[in-house]
């Protein structure tokens, strides 16, 4: 499970070496107090379950380097090339039931990130875009990550977003990542949920159910 987890970390850096072509957004880290987690620049507030691990600035960049070498073993791409294109999108806020990559056990996980999309040469205009960009990318790298859904609408804290459901094995094991995609003042804002069963995971439940944007 330690190994899927890190999989599923360069998957998502595939996507962002595919799409991020703007400059960084300037997004601060964040803060949590009382298990609430709290950005003012997004603006963003969400409840954390409780004795979930909230990632270091140090534990995110170092799983970012993790997810570099190994999306580096799966394109033709020099590893400089996806450090700089890794470096484009902000991450300011990862959560997980476990510490990762140590525990063996499912690592439920949620991360949010923005990416400034301002410039692009592919115009995206709204999440869907996004996540139709995003499953392109997959299919061009030759992903094991496979759509389980079609893109969909929900709405989160009153706001539309767009979610695509995708699964990927390995062996006898099975995860699960759900994104969900909307335009935010002039970034995506996406959040990305991981687990064997999203659906069926009380906890990650309760973090979307928690989530505070303001427009």
């Amino acid at each position: 499970m330690k190994r899927l987890f890190l999989i599923f970390q360069s998957i998502a850096l595939l996507f962002v070496i595919a799409c991020g072509q703007a400059d960084t957004p300037r997004v601060a880290t964040g803060s949590v107090h009382d298990g609430k987690y709290t950005n003012t620049t997004i603006p963003l507030e969400f409840s954390i379950p409780r004795d979930w691990h909230v990632f270091t600035p140090d534990e995110n960049r170092n799983l970012k380097e993790v997810g570099v070498a190994d999306a580096a073993s799966r394109v033709d791409a020099p590893k400089g090339s996806l450090q700089k294109a890794v470096s484009r999108v902000t991450q300011p806020v990862t959560v997980s039931r476990h510490v990762p990559p140590s525990s063996s056990e499912g690592n439920s996980s949620f991360a949010c990130y923005l990416e400034n999309v301002e410039g692009r040469k592919q115009k995206i205009i709204d999440g869907h875009a996004y996540l139709d960009a995003l499953l392109h990318s997959l299919r061009t790298v030759k992903s094991p990550l496979t759509p389980i859904t079609a893109i969909q609408t929900t709405v989160i804290s009153g706001h539309e977003f767009s979610v695509v459901t995708l699964e990927m094995r390995v062996g006898p094991q099975r995860m699960v990542q759900r994104y969900y995609a909307r335009y935010h003042k002039g970034s995506i804002l996406a959040f990305i949920v991981t687990g064997a069963d999203v659906d069926g995971d009380t906890d990650l439940g309760s973090i979307i159910g928690t989530i505070k944007i303001d427009a």
